[in-house]
């Protein structure tokens, strides 16, 4: 490390603090000092703040298409999540390194396009085209920076090792601290289950606030965790598809459930009726009413023919006219006798 002038006159025995200097820095006084607007603080209240964004997830955990929501929400001046983005103008600098992500943001997200702008991935090695690329960046009035993500840009860094992970995000730091572009990172999450970025403490230690997604990849279901100095810890339930992001209310998983569990039964229930009940009984909704009330399916025949109305409703019977002479499968359950 290259020694100051001070440095050097300190060991030859002359203290800096007996010499003259001409200092540049500046200190401002605490009670001075003018705290910024809460719009100043976020991007979108709670979910992107005003400096560095960390996303995580397991992989296929759909961290670019929530990023996209809030990107699409922010360019759009359109709620997410129950927030609403900060207004004004907004232009995002998109850099992805897998490929075909710009196909899939192009067909998925057609709204968010007009405002979005899409930059070549560039690795943490290339300190120059970082350079280049945030001046670029503020050339364009850009007020959100995304980097999809992390692995890629590390470059076959041993991420575990702190020290490795410093340099990874190091050009992100500067870029943030010399352009002032909010900044949001697309991470892996570990196999804990919780969503925390995975590797080293340092990655989460070094941004302002924490998105943290994990659920089962079976379902479109994602609980959501943000974590910050700014907005504390908050969780959310939601239903994540390219089309659309929704919020759920509390217990609305054990509604889900029971409705589910209402449509297998009906399912069941109407594939017996094609399958046992004889034609006569096929005849009309009035006749296939009593047979689900023989069946035990309803408590009287004027209730089951209700039932029956209703599977019909749900796709899965088709009832009786003149190009039918029988109560027949619906489209649900076309092909299935």
């Amino acid at each position: 490390m290259r020694r100051s002038r001070d440095s050097r006159a300190f060991q030859e025995g002359q203290p800096f603090w007996d010499r003259s200097l001409d200092s540049s820095m500046n200190f401002t006084r605490a009670s001075e000092w003018i705290a910024p607007s809460e719009s100043d603080t976020w991007l979108i209240p709670g979910l992107v703040c005003g400096t560095r964004t960390l996303l995580s997830g397991q992989p296929k955990m759909g961290k670019t298409t929530l990023a996209a929501h809030l990107v699409s929400a922010l360019v759009n001046h359109e709620e997410v999540l129950g927030s609403q983005p900060k207004p004004g103008e907004h232009k995002v600098v998109w850099m992805g390194f897998d490929s075909g992500w710009k196909e899939e943001f192009t067909s998925k997200f057609p709204r968010a396009c007009h405002q979005t702008f899409f930059a070549e991935p560039i690795t943490y090695r290339k300190s120059t085209q970082w350079e280049e690329f945030g001046q670029s960046a503020l050339n364009l009035g850009a007020s959100l920076v995304v980097i999809d993500h992390l692995y890629q840009l590390a470059d076959g860094l041993d991420l575990n090792e702190s020290h490795e992970m410093k340099k990874a995000i190091a050009p992100l730091e500067e870029l943030q601290s010399t352009t002032g572009i909010p900044l949001l990172l697309l991470s892996h999450a570990s196999k804990m289950g919780n969503g925390r970025a995975a590797h080293s403490v340092y990655l989460e230690s070094s941004f302002r606030h924490l998105i943290r997604m994990n659920g089962n990849l079976g379902s479109h279901r994602r609980e959501v965790t943000t974590v910050g100095n700014l907005d504390g810890t908050r969780k959310m339930k939601v239903r994540l598809l390219p089309e659309s992001l929704t919020l759920l209310e509390p217990g609305s998983a054990d509604r889900e459930k029971r409705v589910r569990e209402r449509t297998d039964v009906s399912v069941e229930q109407a594939q017996v009726f094609l399958k046992t009940a004889l034609f006569g009984d096929r005849k009309n909704w009035s006749r296939a009413g009593a047979w689900f009330h023989a069946m035990g399916y309803s408590a009287s025949a004027e209730a089951g023919r209700t039932k029956v109305k209703k599977l019909a409703s749900m796709g899965l019977l088709t009832g009786a006219d003149e190009n039918r002479p029988y109560i027949e499968a619906g489209p649900r359950l076309a092909g299935w006798v």
